[in-house]
């Protein structure tokens, strides 16, 4: 799912944009293309084979954001922290080592809303067909919950953060106000549907 003002980036000589090169490549796995706000379309760029990246801030991300990068965004260790803790990004992508040690990841902090979620995909124990449904589900579900937070005034400080983790099996949600976290526990659902209330900011 992409957002509404699609912009041709810079092109191969293919003249394919790199958002529809890896539509395709998804497609081909049945994987869905995750969302990308309209605003980080134009800065997307590719890292390496599988990893995608759009920021305002042009600073790296690292894969282990889950769970110490909450922390960071509460209090940040160093000014790069602190710097991409401000501006809005977004990472997906597939990584993994070993035999079935794989994950789909989608990172994405927009507004008041920092999202981090991943999922088994790959690995030649995994059924990567079931995962890739469940994969697609779940994002669907968060492009139109993040939508909606974005678009609610939100009291300053505040700000949302959701752990869709199952690498350790964390998943949970909380409400971050004058550098206090509030945390609950439970699903991606239960924490989707929290914020797409307006109790749960």
């Amino acid at each position: 799912m992409l957002g509404e003002n699609i912009q041709v980036l810079d092109t191969s000589l293919t003249g394919i944009s790199l958002l529809e090169y890896v539509n395709a490549e998804y497609e081909a796995k049945k994987l869905a293309l995750p969302y990308v706000p309209d605003h980080l379309v134009s800065s997307i760029q590719q890292t390496d084979s599988r990893y995608f990246f759009a920021t305002e801030a042009a600073l790296p991300l690292q894969l282990d954001f889950v769970p110490g990068w909450v922390q960071a965004i509460m209090a940040p260790d160093n000014e790069e922290q602190g710097q991409l803790m401000k501006r809005d990004y977004l990472f997906f992508g597939e990584a993994g080592y070993g035999v079935n040690s794989y994950f789909f990841y989608y990172y994405l902090h927009w507004g008041p809303v920092y999202l981090f979620y991943n999922h088994p995909f790959g690995g030649i124990y995994q059924d990567q067909d079931a995962d890739a449904t469940s994969i697609n589900a779940d994002l669907g579900g968060i492009a139109a919950t993040i939508a909606r937070c974005v678009e609610r005034p939100v009291a300053r400080g505040e700000a949302a953060v959701v752990i869709a983790d199952s690498k350790p099996g964390h998943y949970g949600w909380g409400v971050i106000s004058d550098g206090e976290l509030e945390w609950q526990d439970g699903e991606l659902a239960d924490a989707l549907k929290a914020l797409s209330e307006p109790s749960g900011q």
